[in-house]
C-alpha cells in the first residue's frame, strides 16, 4: 500500500513539474517575453504578471479569450488567449505565479563555474 501511495504522488509531483515546464514554454513560443519580460515584470507600457495569483491570471486570460475585456491593450491580448486551450492557461498560470518564486540568484552563478584562482 506504501508503495502505491508513494508511487501516486510520485506521478502527481511529475506532472505538476511537466506542467509548470509547459507552462514556460507557452510563454517563451507564445512571445509574452515580448511584452512582459522573461521576468513577467512588465516594464512602462505593459503590466506586470510577476507576483499575481494563479486565479488571478486564469481569469484574466479567460475574460482576454472570451473577449470580455475592452481596454487599450486588449485587442493585443485577445489574439494570445484565444489561441490557448484551458490546460495551457492553467499551466501557464502556474508557471506565471511561480517565476517569484524562484531563487533570486543572479544567473551568471548559474552560468559559470566559480572557482579560487584569480582569473586562470
Amino acid at each position: 500500500m506504501k508503495k502505491i501511495i508513494l508511487i501516486c504522488l510520485t506521478v502527481t509531483i511529475g506532472f505538476s513539474q511537466t506542467d509548470n515546464n509547459n507552462g514556460k514554454l507557452i510563454y517563451m513560443k507564445n512571445g509574452c517575453y515580448g511584452c512582459h519580460g522573461v521576468d513577467a515584470k512588465g516594464d512602462k507600457d505593459y503590466p506586470s504578471l510577476a507576483g499575481k495569483s494563479k486565479n488571478y491570471l486564469i481569469n484574466k486570460l479567460k475574460l482576454y479569450k472570451n473577449e470580455r475585456i475592452n481596454s487599450n491593450r486588449s485587442n493585443i491580448m485577445k489574439p494570445f488567449a484565444k489561441a490557448l486551450s484551458s490546460r495551457e492557461i492553467e499551466n501557464l498560470a502556474e508557471y506565471i505565479s511561480n517565476i517569484n518564486k524562484k531563487s533570486k540568484t543572479p544567473y551568471y552563478y548559474h552560468e559559470y563555474e566559480v572557482g579560487d584562482s584569480a582569473g586562470s
